[in-house]
């Protein structure tokens, strides 16, 4: 089954102690996502998120679309890659998840 649903949007983030990252959606819903592991098997290029005043530099760039750290483009994460990190933590099926960030209509018939 093929989720045709448009990316999700980020409001705001928030960088946190021990690479977790505070993600506010804009439907309102928060997520804290633990980015530690993402980033020691990640190409060495993001290696330098280790570093705790280069990953408190998050901001959310491209219309809500991606967190980029360091006004660095390249050393950046898509909302899509968030999204799903955020369900694997919360133990949450991609398409359960997104079944129940829908509106009630939309839910019913899926």
């Amino acid at each position: 089954m093929n989720d045709h649903r448009p990316a999700p949007r980020l409001a705001e983030v928030t960088a946190e102690a021990g690479a977790i990252l505070v993600a506010i959606w804009t439907d309102g819903h928060t997520d804290c996502v633990n980015l530690s592991g993402w980033l020691e098997t990640g190409p060495p290029y993001f290696h330098r998120l280790r570093d705790p005043v280069v990953f408190a530099r998050a901001a959310v760039t491209d219309h809500g679309l991606t967190v980029e750290w360091n006004g660095d483009p390249d050393l950046a994460l898509d909302t899509v890659h968030l999204e799903r990190l955020a369900q694997e933590q919360a133990g949450t099926g991609a398409s359960q998840a997104a079944r129940a960030r829908r509106p009630d209509s939309e839910a019913a018939t899926a």
